[in-house]
């Protein structure tokens, strides 16, 4: 229940940041991203402990968010790096993006026909090997090597590359969110209700009124009888 939690809290915040992403002149940071993803996943967390152990040591609770935020950030903080580092994100992006996305948007809009118009005539491919060329780190750089002007296909074209690095880094985060997820709430099932030495105290005491009640109880209902 906790996995299904975490992975659909990080769903909506996915959700909302890819849409700024793909439609804000200039999208929000990627560290911002994920900052917000463990701090909603702190909380998540929190909120499963509490509602699972009626009292809880907080330095048990501390340990135990600790090893939950860890896979979220070894595995989907990585991951969120690599896909923003100028070097390696258009490599992480190409089996999704090449593989997955470009076939979809090469059905539902034009840009195989804005590919033919840009590309070189001496560019010995198709379409789908020109678009492998293109991410949107090095569009403008590609697009002066093939002498392509400023104009409205080239913006066109532009749009519709961010657009399929956009959906690829989707299937990255999906991915690594659901592994992250699995692995916290596997670390969560493993904290201990334990609960601090005030409580225990606390119910210590409870417990030694009780007894004393209960033999105060017992004294006043014995029956005495007389004999001649």
């Amino acid at each position: 229940m906790a996995a299904f939690a975490m992975f659909g809290v990080f769903s909506l915040v996915t959700a909302a940041y890819l849409v700024f992403a793909y439609a804000m002149p200039k999208p929000p940071s990627p560290a911002v991203y994920v900052g917000v993803v463990l701090l909603c996943e702190a909380i998540v967390g929190l909120s499963s402990v509490q509602s699972a152990c009626a009292s809880l040591d907080p330095a048990i609770l501390a340990f135990g968010l600790l090893q939950m935020l860890l896979p979220w950030a070894a595995v989907f903080g990585v991951t969120v790096w690599i896909l923003n580092s100028a070097t390696l994100g258009s490599l992480w992006r190409a089996p999704f993006g090449n593989g997955i996305v470009y076939p979809v948007l090469a059905v539902a809009t034009n840009i195989k026909a804005l590919l033919k118009e840009v590309v070189p005539k001496s560019f010995p491919s198709d379409d789908y090997t020109a678009a492998t060329q293109l991410n949107t780190a090095n569009f403008a750089e590609t697009m002066a090597s093939w002498n392509v002007p400023l104009g409205p296909t080239r913006t066109a074209l532009l749009a519709l590359i961010a657009q399929r690095d956009v959906w690829a880094d989707a299937i990255w985060y999906a991915l690594s969110g659901f592994l992250a997820s699995s692995i916290a709430s596997s670390s969560l099932a493993g904290i201990k209700c334990t609960p601090t030495a005030a409580q225990m105290h606390t119910a210590y005491e409870a417990a030694v009124r009780r007894v004393h009640s209960d033999a105060q109880a017992q004294k006043d209902a014995k029956v005495y009888t007389l004999t001649n």
